[in-house]
């Protein structure tokens, strides 16, 4: 579907694949509920009610890339990243962490970073998100779905 419909080159499909198999493992061992939907251009990693947990872009932004979701950003958090080889970025809009993965030699082991996001990921409903008033100090909770 994505190198025929999207035109996703062979290389980044076969990025895509294996970090996806690392995702689906990890949750297999971990006896997590969380599913892979492929989705237009990207697989998206969901727990239950369609929360999102990651994502493995292969066409939308900086592809290939394997993104996970937390409630602020990662320097908010104190946490450093787990794949300084690779370029990293912030989707504010999404609130999400992501790597780019130039080559199938640098994948990285997806298992370091879920065990970060699983902390902040609720058994049901939205994680809860950190948002600060002007001065900068957390003030309330929100949803972020």
């Amino acid at each position: 579907m994505y190198e025929a419909e999207l035109r996703v080159p062979a290389e980044r499909l076969s990025i895509g694949r294996k970090l996806a198999a690392q995702v689906e493992e990890y949750a297999s061992r971990h006896e997590l509920p969380w599913t892979l939907q492929f989705r237009k251009g990207y697989v998206a990693c969901l727990r239950p009610g369609g929360y999102r947990v990651a994502i493995i872009d292969l066409y939308w932004k900086s592809a290939p890339r394997f993104a996970v979701r937390l409630p602020d950003t990662p320097e908010r958090l104190q946490i450093q990243s787990p794949y300084p080889q690779l370029r990293d970025s912030w989707d504010t809009a999404e609130n999400m962490w992501g790597w780019t993965v130039p080559s199938p030699s640098q994948i990285p082991d997806v298992a370091v970073v879920l065990e970060i996001v699983r902390s902040y990921n609720p058994a049901a409903g939205p994680m809860s998100c950190v948002v600060a008033e002007a001065g900068g100090s957390p003030e309330s909770l929100a949803p972020l779905e």
